[in-house]
């Protein structure tokens, strides 16, 4: 079940009777020349469609940005920083929990 596709009357409900929600992140940076820039948001998406069809978990969208300083160097690496992502990550947290 994706937060995303989920009404807000659909997310109350779901915090009524559930307590959990599986939040992910990705980076969006350098693999070589052979792959994509969302390897790193990609893999992660996959393992959630299979956890969607076997789960009645909430899952939270992606987030595709990271911590890649060390790849900057490389056209099309978006990197936040480990500071950011921390914050970013404790705040969306932070609001899941505040919906129950």
């Amino acid at each position: 079940m994706r937060l995303e596709r989920m009404s807000w009357k659909d997310c109350e409900e779901y915090f009524k009777n559930h307590d959990m929600v599986i939040l992910t992140t990705g980076s969006t940076e350098n693999h070589g020349i052979h792959n994509p820039l969302g390897t790193d948001t990609m893999i992660p998406n996959k393992i959630l469609e299979l956890v969607e069809k076997q789960s009645d978990v909430l899952i939270a969208p992606t987030l595709p940005y990271g911590d890649a300083d060390f790849h900057t160097e490389y056209t099309g690496t978006i990197s936040i920083g480990s500071d950011l992502l921390e914050m970013v990550m404790e705040r969306i947290s932070d609001r899941l929990y505040d919906c129950g």
